[in-house]
């Protein structure tokens, strides 16, 4: 299976460990990732697209975001996963939440407070890990809602396509609904007419809202998460290439290969071949 369990430390919602990593097969879970590289460099693959961290840089993995780590180089790289049971009470919503950082986009570098706290939180939750001393636990609890209110606030998925959308919660808050809707409905016809009517606005004007706020096209978006959903069917079970493209939601498989090979750069069958693993292999 590619779907890991993540098993969490006693009284504290977290797993954090400290790894040479040379090949992380492709695998996802139900809690949120953060990656920090201590030393060396690693390269990560979150769906379709690659990224290269080098010393001091981090990375956050989505929830059931499908990924890889890499390298072929000593390295010493912290990772920690998050148990969002937890941050549940503080966000209700955050199961439907995502984060980016400037790895996510290619060339930008990571600077600035936010990082330096991100960086910080995750230092602190570590040493109070390993030298478990008095009430440790509560200062990790802590310390993690306050990494979340970070997140929330400084990372959010949305603002990295629209610095605009940081300042406009109505607006933020409209995008999120509607990637929230086309995440939990992307296996069903899904049109851009009944989301427009379910937010009272014209579809041509918000197909233009969307793009700005998005980066692709509302057709494009929802191709592309019916695409990344499918790496988990081709992993992870002996279904069909045209099984899964019905599972996933399109009409038509041909519509399938063409839209995963935008992304991927390769077909279905063909990705299915390169990353497949049996379970002896994978564990």
């Amino acid at each position: 299976m590619r779907r890991e369990h993540i098993s969490y430390m006693d009284n504290i919602p977290v797993n954090i460990q400290m790894l040479d990593i040379r090949e992380y097969p492709i695998h996802w879970h139900q809690s949120i990732e953060i990656l920090m590289i201590l030393k060396g460099s690693v390269n990560v693959t979150i769906e379709s697209d690659t990224y290269r961290l080098v010393e001091n840089e981090v990375e956050i993995i989505n929830l059931e975001e499908a990924h890889r780590i890499f390298s072929d180089e000593e390295n010493l790289v912290l990772m920690l996963h998050m148990d969002l049971n937890f941050f549940q009470r503080y966000y209700d919503d955050i199961k439907n939440m995502y984060f980016y950082t400037e790895c996510s986009f290619e060339g930008e570098p990571q600077v600035g407070e936010k990082y330096d706290m991100l960086k910080k939180y995750l230092s602190v939750i570590l040493c109070e890990v390993v030298q478990k001393g008095e009430d440790y636990d509560v200062y990790v609890r802590e310390t993690l809602i306050k990494l979340l209110y970070l997140l929330i606030n400084e990372f959010h998925y949305l603002i990295y396509e629209n610095k605009d959308l940081r300042d406009n919660a109505e607006q933020l808050q409209r995008y999120h609904r509607i990637a929230k809707y086309i995440f939990n409905n992307y296996n069903n016809k899904i049109s851009l007419q009944d989301i427009a009517k379910k937010e009272f606005l014209s579809a041509q004007y918000l197909s233009n809202e969307i793009k700005n706020a998005m980066g692709i096209s509302f057709q494009d978006f929802v191709n592309l998460t019916r695409a990344e959903e499918s790496v988990k069917l081709l992993l992870d079970t002996d279904m069909t290439i045209s099984e899964i493209s019905e599972e996933v939601g399109f009409s038509h498989t041909r519509y399938y290969n063409k839209h995963f090979k935008r992304h991927y750069k390769m077909t279905p069958l063909q990705y299915r071949k390169k990353y497949k693993l049996d379970d002896k292999k994978y564990q």
